[in-house]
């Protein structure tokens, strides 16, 4: 049984999940662990089935590979010989990057433990991913209002990811900066008619004291973990176009905007130290606009 590990929060487990759907694309009989997972923060809660309507990979029987989550030195010692027992496999990858020769690593029974992220990873199947991913159809009417009208203007998501968490996180050093927006915002001005812009964001003070000069409707009202904590992804993702922080989760709103005209910008520098990346280190889709 070929199994893909899911934990983490929602857009690390959207990309997981879609690398699941691209090893069923291979026909690999694929299954996903979405159990073993044990949440550590409140916005590591929301299961994919919670938020998309067509999430059909069965889940792997429970603790059919025990160690997935183990760290102990026996734990670490047995996943690492397991690659010499191809019936009983732990195959990890934590780091980021795209790693072509991963599919030769599958073996009939084994468990796929890691994050995923690269778009390479997605192209094989992307018409299947984005029908995996459809949301539930919104319940609050004030979310149901601001995406009809983000549908009948040139809408624009501009995404600020600047919780506290993050900024003393020496990892996104000098990530996102005030002139990054700056240069994002301008470009779309240069490039759009009559531009709508849409703030979200985990900070607003953040946004209140950096972004001047600029008129934007602020979506501030839904939160940021439990019950329809996806709702800014599923908003951004309803934009005609988008500005994305260097996140994960405004990176998948934007990857799921089905205009076919769409402007994408991205961070030109996703983290500030680049020793995360191994192999492949490119994140940012080829057709979108790094900055």
């Amino acid at each position: 049984m070929v199994i893909v590990y899911i934990g983490a929060g929602l857009a690390n487990r959207m990309f997981q999940y879609a690398f699941a759907l691209t090893l069923k694309e291979r026909g690999i009989d694929v299954h996903i662990d979405e159990h073993s997972f044990k949440p550590q923060y409140d916005f590591e809660n929301t299961k994919l089935s919670n938020v998309f309507t067509n999430i059909s990979l069965p889940e792997s029987p429970t603790k059919q590979f025990k160690y997935v989550l183990k760290h102990g030195f026996m734990a670490k010692c047995y996943k690492k010989l397991s690659y010499f027992f191809p019936d009983y496999r732990y195959i990890e990858r934590w780091k980021l990057g795209y790693d072509p020769e991963i599919y030769n690593k599958i073996t009939e029974n084994c468990i796929l433990a890691g994050y995923w992220i690269s778009p390479k990873y997605l192209d094989i199947c992307e018409n299947r991913i984005k029908n995996a991913f459809i949301f539930k159809n919104f319940i609050s009417p004030k979310n149901i209002a601001i995406a009809k009208e983000m549908q009948d203007v040139n809408s624009v998501a501009v995404h600020f990811r600047k919780n506290v968490d993050y900024l003393s996180n020496n990892l996104y050093d000098g990530t996102c900066t005030i002139e990054y927006y700056k240069k994002a915002l301008n470009y779309i001005k240069e490039h759009v008619k009559s531009p709508v812009f849409y703030f979200f964001s985990d900070n607003w003070e953040w946004v209140n004291k950096n972004i001047k000069g600029i008129t934007y409707i602020p979506v501030n009202w839904n939160p940021p973990y439990g019950e329809e904590s996806h709702c800014d992804m599923q908003l951004m993702s309803n934009a005609k176009y988008n500005i994305i922080a260097n996140s994960t989760y405004s990176w998948w709103a934007a990857w799921l905007n089905r205009n076919n005209n769409k402007i994408v910008i991205a961070p030109q520098k996703w983290f500030g130290d680049d020793s995360y990346f191994d192999l492949d280190p490119n994140i940012v889709p080829s057709t979108w606009k790094k900055l």
